[in-house]
Parts: C-alpha cells; sequence; structure tokens
C-alpha cells in the first residue's frame, strides 16, 4: 500500500507540475504518466536524478552526492532538538506533577497544549519574525534566521523542532509523576 501511495504522490507531482506549466488537463495527464514512469525507471536503476538547488552554485550536482551531508545535519539537528527537549520537559513535568496545588502547573498544561498545536513551520515563521524584530531593536544580529552551521544558526531550528516533543514528554511526565505520587506507598 505504501508503494502504491508513494507511486501516487510522485504522479500528482508531475501532474502539478505540469499544469503549473499552462499544459492542458488530458496533456498534463499524459506528460504526468510519462515523468513518472521515467522517474520510476531512473529510480530503480539509483539515479535519484540532479540538482541545482542542492550545490553552492547553480550548477546540477548530483543529488547521491548530498543527500548523506544533508542526512547527517538533519540527524544531528534533530538529535540536538531531542537532547533539550528531554532536558526541560521531564524536570518541568516532575515540578507540575509535585506542585498540583499551585496554579503554574496549569499555565504550563495550556502552554504545552499551544506547542502540541502549533504547526512547525508557523512556530519557524513567528521566530523568525521575533529575532528579525530584535535585530531592529538592538542594533545588531542577535541569531541568524537562516543558514546553516553547528554555532548560532542552531538555535532557531532546534527550538522549532524541540517544541512539540517538550510539550508532548511534559505531558506524559506528568500524568505519570502525578499517578506515582498518588499512590498509597507514597502519600503513607
Amino acid at each position: 500500500q505504501s508503494a502504491v501511495v508513494l507511486l501516487a504522490i510522485v504522479l500528482l507531482a508531475h501532474l502539478g507540475l505540469s499544469m503549473a506549466r499552462g499544459n492542458t488537463f488530458s496533456a498534463a495527464v499524459s506528460g504526468a504518466v510519462a515523468d513518472t514512469v521515467d522517474y520510476v525507471a531512473r529510480l530503480s536503476r539509483g539515479d535519484l536524478g540532479r540538482s541545482t538547488a542542492a550545490g553552492v552554485t547553480q550548477a546540477a550536482v548530483p543529488i547521491a552526492e548530498v543527500l548523506p551531508g544533508l542526512v547527517g545535519k538533519s540527524l544531528g539537528l534533530l538529535a540536538v532538538s531531542l537532547v533539550l527537549a528531554g532536558m526541560i520537559a521531564t524536570p518541568l513535568g516532575v515540578w507540575a506533577a509535585s506542585h498540583r496545588r499551585s496554579r503554574w502547573p496549569m499555565v504550563a498544561t495550556v502552554l504545552s497544549i499551544i506547542g502540541v498545536s502549533v504547526p512547525s513551520f508557523f512556530a519557524a515563521l513567528l521566530l523568525q519574525l521575533v529575532a528579525i524584530r530584535a535585530t531592529r531593536l538592538f542594533g545588531h544580529r542577535l541569531l541568524p534566521v537562516g543558514g546553516f552551521g553547528w554555532d548560532s544558526h542552531l538555535i532557531l531550528p532546534v527550538l522549532v523542532l524541540a517544541a512539540r516533543p517538550v510539550a508532548q514528554i511534559y505531558r506524559v511526565t506528568r500524568v505519570a509523576v502525578s499517578d506515582v505520587l498518588m499512590e498509597d506507598y507514597v502519600r503513607t
């Protein structure tokens, strides 16, 4: 079923691109089918194609050459985000469970619901706007809003990618610790 879904996605992508070029629907369908068959044939031979966006210059670069570096950067960014999420959310969940009578755990719970609900692309846009506004306010750049690097370039993407796991880990930790704190052997 997954192969059929992926094939449909590739077909629809080719159809959309063909229609965006101004082709009629019937011409776009026939072109999309031909492009999909060609793409699957090249993919079966291990040819992922070429990209001008993946290289430093505008020259077309084979995607197979660029992919390992991009996957490494993505996995590193994900690892940093998950570590940060665990470091923030676990103590926060334990604190919220142990301070049930206070109103601050309720505020943290509402923020966690917002953290789960806000789409990542929208959170990224908001953080970029905040960074740009701070740059204008202070007169110098505090955080870069684009590019990649293992320095301050990581801060905004890590915050965006960690928002949802922080909210989820916080909620699970709070519930689990609350359940344990309500056990008879703990209360006694």
